[in-house]
């Protein structure tokens, strides 16, 4: 509730907010980019190929679509993301969200 008291109310967040916004947006897709790749996007599609296509030979190629590293990244990612404003969607980031914590716990991907 608070981040979004931040982004829209002006008698809080003032003016640095018209600068700030941009930023975390920024940040967002930058931690993105340079520490988790298979993070962007939806993450829908990269459940799914992952969990199609594990088997012995491509579980080492397909471990990052779903690695503790990309959990990290993408949670903090859509939280930045949101606090400055952000279109981030829900039902996709929530699928690669779960998808990671479900491959994680279990060891199935």
């Amino acid at each position: 509730m608070w981040g979004f008291e931040w982004v829209y109310a002006h008698r809080i967040a003032g003016a640095w907010r018209w600068l700030s916004i941009p930023v975390l947006f920024v940040i967002s897709v930058e931690l993105i980019r340079r520490f988790a790749p298979c993070a962007a996007w939806t993450g829908i599609p990269q459940a799914i190929f992952a969990a199609q296509n594990l088997a012995p030979a491509t579980e080492e190629r397909l471990r990052p679509l779903t690695s503790a590293t990309t959990l990290a990244v993408k949670i903090l990612a859509l939280y930045v993301g949101l606090w400055s404003g952000a279109s981030t969607g829900r039902e996709g980031p929530t699928v690669h969200v779960a998808a990671c914590i479900f491959g994680r716990t279990t060891g199935f991907f």
